[in-house]
């Protein structure tokens, strides 16, 4: 993984945190609107719903976690670390 970070991010694994505001004038985003996605892959992807290939900002925790999990599971502990292992 270290040698796909170095050519695909020039060696910089630090993550890049996008912030937003949740609230505009007291008012809460979230009660003014949601993101909906359409989700069409041919991979297995951890739908929150079963039928549906619909997901929203509401479902990206749970979605995250079981990509964290199936990363664990298929490549060791630490893989979803995004630190590098100081050898």
């Amino acid at each position: 993984m270290t040698a796909w970070v170095d050519k695909e991010c020039g060696g910089s694994e630090r993550p890049l945190i996008l912030r937003y505001g949740n609230a505009a004038h007291g008012v809460q985003c979230a009660d003014l609107l949601t993101l909906e996605i359409d989700v069409d892959v041919p991979d297995e992807f951890p739908f929150p719903r079963p039928g549906s290939t619909q997901i929203t900002q509401a479902d990206f925790p749970a979605i995250i976690e079981a990509v964290r999990a199936k990363a664990v599971k298929l490549l060791g502990p630490g893989s979803d670390r995004p630190e590098r292992d100081a050898r």
